[in-house]
């Protein structure tokens, strides 16, 4: 997949209830936004859901804004291929929308 800008990307992704799918970032990123039609979970650990789990209902997103990583090589807190989150539907499929951005 091509993006039009190496600082931006959008990305469906399928969620069911079945699996965590996991979010993870196509270009190096200090926000990102995360939005569903249908509820849904969000964790930071696949293993171990139970203690790291969120719900994000449906309609409202979820983001982080993080301020930029002052190292000059870098410069971003999300570098690109950075898994830092999962998500799962609370019943049925559906997709969730994430945005990334510098």
């Amino acid at each position: 997949m091509s993006d039009a800008s190496p600082f931006f990307a959008i990305r469906t992704l399928a969620i069911n209830t079945s699996g965590w799918t996991p979010i993870t970032c196509p270009v190096a990123c200090n926000y990102w936004i995360v939005r569903s039609s249908i509820n849904m979970n969000i964790c930071s650990d696949s293993t171990s859901p139970s203690t790291t789990q969120d719900t994000i209902p449906a309609g409202v997103q979820e983001g982080v804004v993080a301020k930029q990583n002052p190292t000059p090589l870098t410069g971003t807190r999300y570098p690109a291929g950075t898994t830092f989150a999962y998500l799962q539907a609370q019943s049925g499929s559906g997709e969730a929308v994430a945005t990334f951005a510098v």
